[in-house]
């Protein structure tokens, strides 16, 4: 799995990388996975990869910013030879309509326009693409943080704080749930 996807994406991209750094201009758009990017279970191994993805993705966009390329990530959420057998090893089944509807072609829109001039200065990002949707993911921030001066951290300081970070975090993803809903357009 690594080897295919994330060292696949490694080697393809570094001589890319090379010309676009020449020529003044170029666009990456790499595909991870809701399973690097969420987790899923049973995919330790591929999430991994996908995961690894997202973060070669963010450190190649600083590195390339500076000679006007971009570099983005797609998490698509497409029903594909791949995805149905895990559906349907769930117990769910598959209907032809759902095919048609979340197929890999609702992928494709996102990944050329990420492609074109339109999408100049857009970098570092994570698009999730699913069944006619596109939206933009949540990436690692620090949510909320205490520095204590002097000393190292007790125990009891740290049960009074780590669960004033959890929580700060299950609010901040709350509003990240909310504010991700689907609007029609």
């Amino acid at each position: 799995m690594l080897d295919v996807h994330l060292k696949g994406a490694f080697f393809v991209s570094q001589p890319a990388f090379r010309h676009m750094k020449e020529q003044g201009y170029g666009r990456f758009v790499f595909t991870s996975s809701a399973a690097g990017l969420l987790g899923n279970f049973g995919q330790a191994n591929y999430g991994a990869a996908k995961a690894g993805i997202a973060g070669f993705s963010r450190v190649l966009a600083l590195e390339l910013a500076k000679y006007g390329c971009t570099v983005n990530t797609i998490s698509p959420g497409a029903l594909t030879r791949m995805t149905i057998p895990l559906r349907e090893a769930r117990g769910e089944a598959v209907k032809e309509e759902e095919i048609s509807e979340g197929g890999p072609q609702h992928i494709a829109p996102i990944c050329v326009w990420l492609s074109t001039e339109a999408a100049a200065g857009i970098t570092s990002q994570i698009f999730h693409t699913a069944r006619g949707g596109v939206g933009i993911m949540q990436q690692p921030r620090v949510i909320k943080q205490y520095h204590k001066t002097g000393g190292l951290w007790t125990l009891d300081e740290l049960d009074r704080v780590v669960p004033e970070l959890v929580a700060a975090r299950e609010a901040n993803e709350a509003a990240a749930k909310e504010s991700g809903q689907p609007i029609e357009v």
